[in-house]
């Protein structure tokens, strides 16, 4: 990751001239209580880079502001969402099962 300029700052890896930052879960990858079985994979010269999927990016986005009141983890899902044309009504499952729980 200094190869391409980044620094550790906590869990993540930031790069001053992008706004694009790096983390590397440990395992198991879940979101919420849900495992995650499933991923998107970016291929590179380097190899293969295993990215989450869409709605498990919206699913971690909401999740964020469920817990922590952070308002632009919102705003990130709910770009996501539009961007892909996700039905908000699909994560309505994960609402009610964080918010009874």
């Amino acid at each position: 990751m200094a190869t391409l300029g980044y620094y550790k700052q906590g869990r993540v890896y930031i790069n001053g001239t992008t706004e694009v930052a790096v983390e590397f879960p440990s395992a198991p990858l879940s979101v919420g209580d849900e495992l995650i079985t499933q991923t998107t994979k970016l291929h590179t010269a380097y190899g293969e880079i295993p990215i989450l999927i869409v709605a498990d990016v919206v699913k971690d986005r909401l999740l964020e502001f469920i817990y922590w009141r952070d308002h632009q983890s919102l705003v990130q899902a709910t770009a996501v969402m539009l961007k892909h044309d996700l039905a908000p009504e699909s994560f309505q499952a994960l609402f009610k099962a964080e918010v009874t729980s």
